[in-house]
């Protein structure tokens, strides 16, 4: 079983090898740009962001979002669950006509097989790739990672030290945090409210008597989809797992993580509330990015705190893949919707 979390890239031109680490008891050499810096990360993988999700959606036990986070699970022989988490991001360099895939990342644990089969998505074993570990900040060949990960994962890795900035273009599409701003707050910045809302997977599905939003339907003032009982058995028929339906006592983590993850994506938060099959949250957002990162990402990361306190083998996921992004720019709409979600509060009952 490999115990890894990685980005993994095209072999970058003009890497050499570097100073060995120290990495879980093994002393391997790193791979090191010139002069010695970090490795310029400007190559782009053989494949694009439509062919990796084509070959993923192969993959067995494998979910895949249109945004370019995926899932892989299954067991060993032995019985023993692993789940491997993947983003997709990709880019387009200057001198190309389109963009193609620039990296993923990779943070679970998965038999060697399993991660064959996803490098396979890029283009490897012909491509060359690079494997840089997220927390130690170094970069690996193949066979020194595939070391590395095969060894068990030590408490308290050391995280990724101040090395300077990284030659590592911004993506095309997935998540670019750089673009949500930090935690730390900028008191003159410009910002924008938005009313988020998401609901849980399999609760709410398309044609279902309530409301529902799609790809066409998820703005705000566009209206939601109609009902349509040959549409929703369709949906049904697609789940690949059961509905989910948050309990009380989940309900209650998830409105108290929810100030924390819009502080840690630099978003100030005005109430939130979690409902059995829907969440919603009210933040202000800086002016130029979009509603629907920021939906994306607490969904992401209200998925890995959930799954760390209720593990669950068979649920591949929490949440629907869409969700309401409503930007607010008028004020008593914006106090209008604050009441709304303060009275679906959980923690105040």
């Amino acid at each position: 079983m490999l115990s890894l979390h990685a980005n993994v890239y095209a072999h970058p031109e003009g890497a050499a090898t570097g100073p060995r680490r120290e990495l879980r008891g093994l002393p391997l050499p790193t791979l090191v740009g010139p002069g010695g810096g970090p490795p310029p990360f400007l190559q782009v993988l053989p494949v694009t962001f439509e062919q990796m999700q084509a070959a993923l959606a192969e993959l067995p036990r494998c979910d895949c979002e249109p945004d370019g986070f995926f899932l892989l699970t299954g067991h060993t022989p032995e019985g023993v669950f692993w789940r491997l988490n993947g983003h997709m991001q990709e880019y387009q360099p200057e001198d190309a006509d389109g963009p193609s895939m620039h990296r993923i990342e990779l943070n679970g644990e998965c038999p060697v097989a399993s991660l064959d089969a996803v490098l396979r998505t890029i283009g490897w074993p012909k491509a060359q790739l690079a494997f840089e570990l997220v927390r130690e900040g170094v970069t690996l060949i193949e066979a020194d990672f595939r070391e590395y990960a095969s060894q068990p994962a030590t408490e308290g890795e050391p995280r990724r030290p101040d090395r300077g900035a990284s030659r590592v273009p911004a993506p095309c599409r997935g998540r670019d945090d750089a673009a949500l701003g930090t935690s730390a707050l900028e008191a003159n910045a410009s910002y924008t409210p938005w009313h988020i809302t998401f609901g849980t997977y399999g609760t709410r599905l398309h044609g279902d008597r309530r409301p529902t939003v799609d790809l066409e339907h998820n703005e705000y003032g566009t209206p939601y989809l109609p009902r349509n009982e040959l549409r929703r058995r369709r949906a049904e028929d697609t789940l690949t797992g059961p509905p989910v339906h948050l309990s009380a006592e989940q309900r209650r983590l998830i409105e108290r993580l929810l100030p924390e993850i819009c502080h840690r994506g630099g978003w100030r938060i005005h109430t939130a509330a979690a409902q059995s099959d829907h969440v919603h949250v009210i933040c202000d957002v800086r002016s130029e990015v979009h509603g629907e990162k920021v939906r994306r990402l607490i969904k992401r990361w209200l998925s890995e705190a959930l799954n760390e306190k209720w593990p669950d083998p068979n649920r591949l996921r929490w949440w629907a893949v869409q969700g309401s992004n409503k930007a607010i720019k008028d004020e008593s709409y914006l106090q209008n919707a604050i009441a709304y979600v303060e009275k679906q509060r959980t923690a105040s009952r």
